[in-house]
């Protein structure tokens, strides 16, 4: 006597077979694809916050120069008299003389002037300070990278007149020994390698 059972039980098709793994090939596929963006994201976010937390560390160092700088004649390696900080040439974006420099217990006969100059090499803006307001032909320096992967940099003077605002380039921010400075602020103009630009705006303690 034959079991009708049996006969009712019975394996999947050859197309349904085929269906479930197109379906499964689908579904990894999207598993995939949505995983990978995630990973892409979750990389993006985080070296957006990198660089976030960099710009941030660079602007409290460079509000913290732009607050110390004192209005004082120095001299260059060779000895020759400079003028008073704050000024800016072809080589050196910003070059002045900062009150603030650390001596713990008065180790070093010193006082606490600091000569610093920002320059930008090799798509970095670095800070370049200096044991002594004077530095000597060979003067011991300490390089700080205050921001990297930069397309360009420039720096812009603020001057205020008529109540407002007025930007002046940087060859117009040297102050001399003898007139009274107008530049009140300076303006850093950041392109990035996105070609995206920023502007960040710090004000002169003078």
């Amino acid at each position: 006597m034959i079991n009708n059972s049996c006969i009712n039980q019975r394996g999947f098709t050859l197309v349904e077979v085929l269906v479930s793994l197109f379906i499964f090939s689908i579904i990894s596929i999207g598993a995939t694809i949505a995983l990978t963006q995630s990973l892409k994201t979750k990389e993006q976010l985080a070296s957006a916050m990198d660089e976030l937390s960099e710009l941030n560390i660079a602007r409290t160092i460079i509000k913290n120069d732009m607050s110390a700088i004192t209005l004082r004649a120095s001299r260059d390696q060779l000895g020759d008299k400079r003028p008073y900080s704050l000024f800016s040439d072809s080589t050196v974006l910003l070059s002045f003389t900062r009150r603030g420099l650390e001596n713990p217990g008065g180790l070093e006969k010193r006082g606490d002037l600091e000569r610093v100059n920002y320059v930008f090499e090799e798509d970095s803006l670095i800070r370049i300070s200096y044991e002594h307001e004077n530095p000597g032909q060979m003067p011991s320096t300490y390089r700080l990278v205050l921001l990297d992967n930069i397309e360009d940099i420039k720096i812009k003077g603020i001057k205020y007149e008529n109540n407002s605002m007025i930007k002046v380039n940087n060859s117009d921010i040297r102050f001399n020994n003898i007139e009274i400075p107008l530049v009140r602020a300076i303006v850093l103009e950041v392109t990035d390698k996105n070609n995206d630009l920023t502007e960040h705006f710090f004000e002169l303690n003078l």
